[in-house]
């Protein structure tokens, strides 16, 4: 007994809900029939209605997939029985059962196996509507659309009877060509995917010139049309079956090709033509759509000619060409592979199994009456996505799989091709290289580019159009999308300049180990029950290492002089920056060294008190470092933190910043940090968290903006490589830097309001210089703070020459491990300055910090050397936010708000959070969710703004004009 084949991998899951929408078409027509026979035909109408609707429900949410009702048709038993094997594997609801069982992508926005089984059943259990295809009008629209290409085609082939005697091998052999391109993409027309294409759309697509045939040619990636060929020429009248595809135009192609292979080459006799048995993923040709096409290309209404056109080819050729075929049907030249008398459900063991949820690699088993028919073929044509589908089984094979391994069992049984333009996931027989360049690249939805999608424009006559674009994919834009995505919006696509997700948490390969570009750090985790920093609930769910971070606990202090205990001030600092930091109303009395003085700080805020710099707030403290030893400890909790001198720091904002994260008593996470030391870098909380719902077509990676088009009504984009696309909304997550920067064109010019919003808060730059050294020469604590830096090693924190950070946990992560690496941090302006110098210069002034910490040491020449240049790089243009002393809070609702359609979210635009991690995360969330409210009607009120930011006392100073 032969066993079933098992692929090695498992099959596509239909997570995705999104899709393209089709037209059911339900009429009632009087045809003759009396009062009586009209009303029940109607009351059956609606019955089928309702169960459409259920049945449109169901899939939205969910719910486990019915069983087949026994309406006398065939497949129920094949169906019921695989149903329940998916149950016992808890992967039988409509988002977990495998695609060919049931895909997403159907009728409803959805492509099920199992919805199409099931809407024949609620047509085939009635009496007026068991022989109706809901599809029908649909697809003869589509097909009455194609007329001018038809009549080019058959004047073509017209052409080719005068010259017949002279086809020689040669000749006939670019004929072949072409008539395989003609063949290949006459699936063009594919419903299931153009939905929405006018007459113009779908003759543009169906040029079956050479110029056109040329133009398409570098879309083809796995060619075998030489090898083809040769087989072909080797027959003496032979066999050809076609298991075929979509009706309408595309079966026009594969009749003409037919006709082709028969009439003017010696090598093929006979072609059987493979049809479904009932309407089937839109499209599919059945046995009454096969005998109507005959009839519609013979009537001569069906293909009007354009108005005005006078270039239309005539109809003549076409008569003719189809009074061949319909003699070739009679003589048997041409055959269908079920009784040409066979009614939608109608029973044909031979075709059943085109039908069933089952893949080829086992239609000996399953369907052995068809697999003995297909044996006697020379050459099985297997046309279309879904067969490919079904051949390889749909699942996730390599790309580079060789096709013979992918169709398992198969291979060898008989000659067979597959012509498919690529419209899902699955593709085997790739080049490896190839693969991987067009996987890194991402440039569209699917490993081969897809010509059809490009082709459906939106409003603005966009290259592509979706209902959402997403614009940058860093926390803020991965988590707005997972809100869409949980709300069953998935018509968007987030366009991504670098060659993967993650913004601004960048990880490299350094001394052997990854090391953190940017983001280092979860800053404030959780206490008890209380609230969790999302980004810490994200790292627990994709088992991203960490380890706490005891930078207060576990310090040596320096000076120039080298090791020199001053804890006590580093101390002294801490409390001066709690202090600064306190929100309640009450006086507090600040002891700080030898000064003492009266102040709440934070409580300026709820007096409703004008901002104050920090640097300000610790003057009217009495906090005046006048040493290095107090300066350094001072850096340590302004500049390390907010990357800004204090004198360029708001107080108030900087407070509640702060407290937001930390402070439990308002709401904060704790008080702790952790350290991220994943190998795969911090970026895979995010990366990870995206492949729970993100789906290829999804995403665009690779793809710079250059302009950003608003309005009322749409937005539209343009990327670097000319590219356009166009949605209903867009969110733009792009860093504040960016847009300070002018690197996105906003085409019209954001209002004065946005503009001076943008301009007036800080893009602040935290830059990490990394360097490796042959032996270890430093302290053992976490942290090292001297007065000309700060380290973690194996990382070393500057921002003004005159502070010094140092930590040490192990390693090139901040200290992990290993003992030979060391990395330096600056901050502010003084990152700009160390960007605009040459490796070689930054080196040396980092070894003179490092010679000045350890005046009796010979320090060792580095073995490596790097740092990253945030503000250089035109895709970032600093590292985060952060909130300066004349920025006011209506400045940050202008931030915020929106501008038509257009919306902005990301760290910088989070009024509690702004700078961390978590303040992308609620800001990707929140802004989604507005836009949501305006895609599902519930209220589309303007984020709040203001056309002018005013102080809230007039200045009273008199200006003569």
């Amino acid at each position: 007994m032969t066993a079933l084949f098992t692929s090695p991998y498992p099959p596509y899951d239909p997570t995705d809900k999104s899709g393209d929408c089709h037209t059911l078409s339900l009429e009632s027509q009087k045809d003759g029939a009396d009062q009586t026979t009209l009303d029940a035909k109607i009351a059956e109408g609606k019955t089928i209605i309702e169960k459409l609707s259920k049945l449109k429900y169901q899939m939205g949410r969910d719910h486990p997939l019915e069983p087949i009702p026994d309406d006398g048709e065939s497949g129920i038993e094949v169906y019921n029985q695989e149903l329940s094997r998916l149950a016992g594997l808890h992967k039988n609801t409509w988002f977990t059962a495998p695609w060919l069982y049931a895909e997403l992508d159907d009728p409803f926005g959805t492509e099920a196996s199992t919805s199409y089984r099931l809407m024949r059943a609620y047509c085939a259990m009635t009496t007026h509507w068991n022989t109706f295809d809901p599809f029908l009008s649909q697809k003869m629209s589509t097909f009455s659309q194609s007329g001018t290409s038809i009549r080019q085609i058959a004047a073509s082939i017209h052409e080719l009877e005068f010259g017949k005697s002279t086809l020689d091998n040669e000749k006939l052999a670019i004929l072949f060509r072409e008539m395989l391109q003609m063949c290949l993409w006459g699936n063009a027309t594919d419903l299931s995917l153009l939905t929405h294409m006018s007459a113009v759309d779908i003759e543009h697509l169906q040029a079956v010139g050479k110029d056109a045939q040329a133009a398409r040619q570098q879309f083809i990636l796995k060619d075998d049309q030489e090898q083809l060929w040769k087989h072909l020429s080797s027959l003496e009248a032979g066999r050809v079956d076609f298991v075929l595809d979509n009706s309408g135009f595309e079966l026009f192609t594969d009749l003409v090709f037919a006709d082709f292979l028969v009439t003017y080459t010696p090598y093929v006799s006979t072609v059987y033509f493979h049809p479904k048995l009932i309407p089937w993923f839109v499209s599919d040709v059945t046995p009454p759509d096969f005998w109507q096409t005959f009839t519609s290309l013979l009537e001569p209404s069906f293909f009007p000619t354009p108005v005005g056109d006078t270039s239309a080819p005539p109809s003549e050729s076409l008569a003719h060409m189809v009074a061949r075929w319909k003699k070739y049907l009679e003589q048997g030249v041409f055959n269908l592979s079920v009784p040409s008398d066979t009614p939608l459900g109608g029973h044909a063991p031979a075709a059943e199994f085109w039908t069933s949820p089952w893949p080829c690699w086992n239609m000996e088993i399953h369907a052995p009456e068809l697999f003995e028919t297909l044996k006697k073929s020379d050459l099985v044509i297997f046309k279309g996505d879904l067969n490919y589908r079904k051949l390889v089984g749909d699942v996730r094979w390599p790309a580079w799989t060789p096709f013979q391994t992918a169709i398992g069992p198969l291979a060898g049984s008989f000659p067979l091709l597959s012509l498919r333009t690529n419209k899902a996931d699955v593709v085997v027989g790739v080049e490896k290289g190839i693969a991987e360049r067009l996987d890194s690249s991402a440039s569209s939805a699917t490993v081969i580019p897809d010509p059809i999608r490009e082709h459906k424009r939106g409003p603005s006559n966009a290259d592509r159009h979706v209902g959402i674009l997403i614009l940058g994919g860093g926390v803020a834009g991965v988590i707005a999308a997972r809100t869409f995505h949980e709300q069953g919006i998935d018509d968007f696509l987030v366009v991504e300049a670098r060659d993967e997700l993650g913004g601004r948490l960048r990880s490299a390969t350094f001394g052997g180990k990854t090391i953190e570009l940017g983001a280092n750090w979860i800053q404030g985790t959780q206490t008890g029950t209380g609230p969790a920093n999302p980004i810490l609930t994200l790292a627990k769910k994709h088992n991203v290492q960490m380890q706490f971070n005891d930078m207060y606990g576990s310090m040596t202090t320096y000076d120039d002089t080298g090791a020199v205990d001053y804890l006590d001030v580093f101390d002294a600092s801490v409390n001066a920056f709690v202090n600064h930091t306190v929100y309640s109303g009450e006086l507090i009395d600040f002891h700080y060294g030898s000064w003492t003085n009266f102040l709440y700080a934070g409580a300026r805020l709820t007096q409703n008190l004008v901002d104050l710099s920090s640097r300000s707030v610790y003057n009217l403290m009495g906090v005046k470092p006048q040493d290095a030893h107090t300066k350094a400890a001072e850096y340590f909790n302004i500049d390390f933190e907010y990357a800004q001198k204090p004198d360029q720091n708001s107080g108030i904002a900087g407070s509640w910043n702060n407290n937001f994260t930390y402070d439990i008593d308002q709401g904060g996470f704790s008080d702790e940090n952790l350290l991220s030391i994943d190998q795969r870098g911090f970026k895979a909380f995010i990366q990870e968290e995206a492949k729970t719902f993100l789906k290829s077509r999804q995403l665009r990676l690779n793809s710079t903006v250059k302009t950003i088009s608003w309005s009322g009504s749409d937005v539209k984009i343009a990327l670097k490589d000319g590219t356009t696309i166009s949605a209903d909304y867009a969110l733009c997550t792009f860093s504040l830097g960016v847009l300070q920067n002018d690197d996105v064109r906003f085409i019209p010019e954001l209002p004065d309001y946005k503009s001076e919003a943008i301009a007036s808060m800080t893009m602040a730059t935290y830059t990490k210089i990394f360097l490796k050294f042959p032996v270890k020469f430093w302290f053992n604590t976490e942290v090292g703070i001297s007065t000309s830096a700060i380290w973690f090693p194996d990382s070393f924190y500057k921002s003004r020459w005159d502070s010094t950070l140092i930590q040490s946990v192990g390693g090139i992560l901040y200290g992990r491990a290993s003992t030979t690496s060391n990395s330096y941090l600056g901050q502010g302006d003084y990152s700009k300055r160390i960007e605009a110098l040459p490796d070689s210069q930054v080196k040396g002034e980092v070894l003179d910090v490092l010679r000045s910490m350890f005046p009796n040491i010979t320090i060792p020449t580095p073995l490596d050397f790097y740092f990253p240049r945030w503000h250089s790089d035109p895709l970032y243009r600093g590292s985060y936010s952060n909130w300066p002393p004349s920025f006011v809070k209506q400045h940050h609702d202008n931030l915020r708000s929106n501008v038509g359609r257009l919306y902005f979210a990301g760290e910088a635009t989070s009024t509690k959070y702004y700078g961390f991690l978590h303040g992308a995360y609620f800001e990707g969330l929140d802004i989604a969710k507005s836009i949501i409210q305006c895609l599902e009607h519930k209220g589309c009120a303007r984020l709040e703004h203001f056309d002018t930011a005013k102080n809230a006392i007039p200045y009273g100073i008199r200006i003569s004009t």
